[in-house]
């Protein structure tokens, strides 16, 4: 059985918040891991979809703990964004956006494909994107805010964040959910050794989008609203999903009766049930990650990136499978091979 370290706390660097996503952009790309991480690199502007996330996450975090209305609230928080023009101008269109993406896919049904990206096909380009560019054209200068450029995407945020919000109310309405005490947006923090025989620390931080709880069942579930989807054996190897599990387990000790991702873009529901054998395996695997994290963090610093990458395969030939990332201008690899 796991048991987490006793050992007292020598050392605690402010430098390490850690969190899922740092661990993940760590495994993912080093370079990326350097640019963010390190570097602490500043991008100009926003992307809208990363605010579409946090928009359906406030939706889901008042909705469940002040039920307020879904979509007024949705709407307020969209006008807060992108301001009453952006808000105008996508309920201008956005029923015709629909139209031409169920034209598009009509299109690939009578070639025999189906589609999960309608915007990105040829068909597409040639026949639906030139239309709502131009009609857009006129007033993208007005879309700069907070850091935003108008255009197409902002109508695909603000369509996605309805078809999530529908999707919340059928999840939340299941008996999984409807039967059970809920919180949302439960922030946590607690402490993972690295390297524990030396008894080093460091603070992981967090928020579990909802805690489901019914007697003694405890379930802890992760909203997700993106465009890419998920698998079912994806989940029990997810970082954030062992994350949860640590800082459930080492607080309450006990794991939850259920943790998983419930997909609202998609309509999907992804869980499963942990184990203490599973849980042991994958939180000495998170130290070991942690353990390399930290050691690759010092080489970085002292070493810099070009001598530091010559002892990292970089799979894809480029940073990464997921090339280019929002920070490909300041990418030397891709600068070279992109």
């Amino acid at each position: 059985m796991y048991t987490p370290p006793t050992t007292k706390v020598k050392a605690m660097n402010s430098q390490y918040p850690i969190s899922a996503t740092r661990l993940m952009t760590f495994d993912e790309c080093l370079i990326k891991y350097y640019l963010r991480y390190v570097q602490r690199l500043k991008l100009p502007g926003v992307s809208t979809h990363l605010i579409s996330g946090v928009m359906t996450h406030k939706v889901a975090e008042e909705l469940i703990n002040n039920q307020v209305d879904p979509y007024a609230y949705y709407q307020q928080l969209f006008l807060d964004n992108f301001g009453p023009e952006g808000l105008e101008d996508v309920l201008k269109y956005s029923e015709a956006y629909e139209k031409a993406i169920q034209d598009t896919r009509n299109d690939a049904e009578r070639r025999g494909k189906v589609l999960k990206s309608p915007t990105f096909t040829n068909y597409w380009k040639m026949t639906h994107e030139a239309k709502f560019s131009e009609a857009l054209n006129d007033t993208s200068k007005d879309y700069n805010l907070k850091g935003i450029k108008f255009d197409l995407s902002l109508i695909e945020v603000y369509l996605s964040g309805i078809k999530c919000i529908g999707n919340l109310q059928t999840v939340l309405a299941t008996r999984r959910f409807s039967k059970r005490e809920l919180t949302a947006e439960y922030s946590f923090k607690t402490t993972l050794p690295v390297a524990p025989s030396s008894g080093i620390e460091f603070p992981i931080t967090g928020k579990l989008d909802v805690v489901a709880k019914e007697g003694d069942f405890v379930g802890i579930y992760d909203f997700k609203g993106g465009r890419t989807g998920f698998y079912q054996d994806t989940v029990p190897i997810n970082y954030q999903i062992w994350f949860y599990n640590y800082y459930w387990y080492k607080n309450y000790g006990k794991l939850p009766d259920e943790v998983g991702i419930i997909d609202l873009n998609f309509g999907k529901n992804y869980l499963f049930k942990p184990t203490m054998e599973e849980a042991s395996k994958f939180f000495a695997v998170i130290e070991r990650e942690m353990e390399l994290l930290m050691s690759t963090e010092r080489d970085l610093k002292f070493r810099g990136l070009e001598k530091t990458l010559k002892s990292f395969t970089l799979p894809a030939g480029k940073g990464s499978k997921y090339c280019p990332c929002e920070y490909k201008d300041h990418c030397p690899m891709f600068q070279t091979k992109g």
